[in-house]
């Protein structure tokens, strides 16, 4: 099947593996191959044609919800423009949530209070980081009924987050020398490293990556969660793994999305005799942490990693922040090694550490 370009369209793939494509505009969203209908044929083509002129609409979904409460209200919501034109995975992530609260709460007022926000999230509070969306989703949900006169206040604004985890283990120099060890320069499995490492991307734009990001010694992406637009320099480790590595199609490594490809990378992880922690994400902050320890500024991190906020970007570089400061602060009281004696013996401290950091 020839790849499709038309305006307006986008697919995902179900549970089952089967590829659905859509027409979406102005809050519509139309699927353009039910069932009997193989994508790329004539009839799939005469269903985009109407949809586009607008002869063929979206069938109205019937949830029997009442207007008022708030299932209904999260019905508009999903329906609306505001988020249908959302990066593909956050809709699939905020519907999720929405959901699930429709089916706990659907039938009650729409304004919630925010004691049942703040109920909801302790619920949840073994899972921090689900706890702390689930208000995030909620308050997204009411800043867009707000701004459409559906609703006079947020009940999720001043509820605080739940302390979470470190998230994602950051990989370390040894780490990654490891796992360049076990897979050599021309197997998909080092390309696959070498494309997280040295661009700090998330694993769904990875596995999205192909020749036509490549210009010159460029990569030019656009990330799918936020939609950032970045220009990368190939590094010296990229460009060696991608001239020894053969690629046929569209992308590098052949996957048909994120998912599927962080699954494939923990098993090359798992045989190359890595922690079980580490995992595709974890180089994205690998990157971010050792650009911190060479003394970027958070400026220049964010303008590889792409993160929106700075404070998103302060969580990965706070330890190595935290140590070039300090050692900034003593200057030139600090010593380069400490012997000291004991009931033990003697102990002594290694010299300072040098900068490892491959390729900035």
């Amino acid at each position: 099947m020839a790849d499709i370009h038309l305006e307006y369209t986008c697919s995902d793939t179900d549970a089952r593996g089967n590829t659905r494509w859509y027409f979406r505009r102005g809050g519509q969203k139309i699927r353009l191959n039910p069932r009997g209908v193989e994508i790329g044929s004539a009839e799939f083509f005469d269903r985009y044609n109407r949809a586009l002129s607008g002869a063929l609409k979206a069938k109205p979904k019937r949830t029997g919800l009442q207007e008022g409460t708030l299932g209904h209200l999260i019905e508009q919501y999903l329906a609306s423009p505001e988020f249908n034109t959302l990066a593909i995975r956050t809709q699939a992530a905020r519907r999720g949530v929405l959901l699930d609260l429709q089916a706990e709460h659907g039938s009650k007022p729409a304004l919630m209070s925010a004691e049942a926000v703040r109920a909801g999230r302790d619920k949840r509070s073994a899972t921090p980081a689900a706890a702390n969306n689930r208000v995030k989703v909620i308050s997204a949900l009411y800043g867009w009924a707000m701004g459409r006169k559906l609703a006079d206040s947020n009940p999720a604004k001043g509820i605080g987050r739940l302390r979470e985890g470190d998230g994602f283990q950051c990989w370390t120099h040894e780490e990654i020398k490891q796992y360049r060890d076990h897979w050599p320069l021309g197997t998909r499995q080092r390309l696959a490293m070498e494309l997280l490492y040295c661009t700090a991307q998330r694993r769904g734009d990875v596995a999205r990556m192909g020749p036509q990001h490549v210009r010159g010694p460029k990569m030019h992406i656009q990330q799918e969660k936020t939609g950032t637009r970045l220009v990368l320099p190939i590094i010296q480790e990229l460009a060696a793994a991608m001239r020894a590595t053969p690629t046929n199609g569209l992308t590098f490594l052949g996957f048909k999305n994120g998912d599927s490809f962080g699954n494939q990378f923990a098993l090359w992880c798992d045989k190359a005799g890595l922690p079980k922690e580490c995992r595709a994400h974890g180089l994205r902050k690998a990157r971010a942490t050792h650009m911190a320890e060479a003394g970027r500024s958070v400026h220049e991190i964010r303008a590889v990693t792409g993160h929106k906020t700075l404070e998103e970007i302060e969580r990965y570089t706070e330890a190595a922040n935290q140590e070039r400061l300090a050692e900034r602060a003593f200057g030139e009281q600090s010593v380069p090694s400490v012997q000291s004696h004991s009931r033990t013996g003697t102990m002594g401290a290694p010299g300072p550490a040098t900068d490892t950091t491959e390729g900035e």
